[in-house]
């Protein structure tokens, strides 16, 4: 089940189709976040100060420093898909739902090693479910059904079979 991937093709997988994606994810996801359940920064918004009649439509956000992150994900796929991709659905569950919450909190741990903050640093500390604030255990489901979307997005890209 190993899919054979053209070097090219991965690396046009690595630098754009799941950055973009992941960035797009995460604007969607911050976006119904803010709106459905509140936002810890609601006072740094902008669009929110200018009109609450306008702020319905949900106002999401993300940073070009999460870029890299989202392009380990094809990386990932490809060197584990042997054996991730035969494990039952609830298994390779647990595994996106905690590598997703690894994966950024490794992330954020570097960018706030290069940057002395990181993006997300001021809400997620203000959760009482954050870790060093680098990332938010109470988004393991959310990391879990993202890894089912990208899961998805490679198998596609990639002529695999997608279930």
């Amino acid at each position: 089940m190993h899919a054979v991937v053209d070097w090219r093709d991965l690396l046009l997988q690595v630098c754009i189709i799941f950055p973009m994606v992941g960035l797009g994810f995460e604007v969607s996801f911050t976006g119904m976040r803010d709106r459905w359940w509140g936002s810890n920064t609601t006072h740094d918004n902008p669009i929110r100060a200018l009109s609450n009649h306008v702020y319905w439509l949900g106002v999401g956000h993300s940073s070009v420093l999460y870029i890299p992150l989202y392009a380990c994900i094809p990386i990932i796929f490809y060197f584990s898909q042997g054996l991730l991709f035969l494990a039952p659905w609830y298994g390779r569950a647990v595994v996106y739902g905690i590598g997703g919450i690894v994966l950024e909190y490794i992330g954020m741990a570097a960018i706030d090693r290069i940057c002395g903050t990181t993006p997300s640093e001021h809400e997620y500390m203000q959760s009482r479910w954050q870790v060093h604030g680098f990332t938010r255990l109470d988004y393991i489901p959310f990391w879990a059904l993202a890894g089912f979307l990208f899961e998805l997005l490679f198998k596609r890209l990639n002529g695999l079979p997608l279930f």
